[in-house]
């Protein structure tokens, strides 16, 4: 279970600096 946990803990981290680089592209690209 902690295994789980980290792991999405983990994509979560992954997931919102994807986010935070589309953002920045888009304010590049706007």
């Amino acid at each position: 279970e902690a295994k789980m946990m980290a792991r999405m803990f983990g994509n979560e981290k992954l997931l919102v600096s994807l986010d935070n680089e589309w953002a920045e592209d888009l304010e590049r690209y706007r």
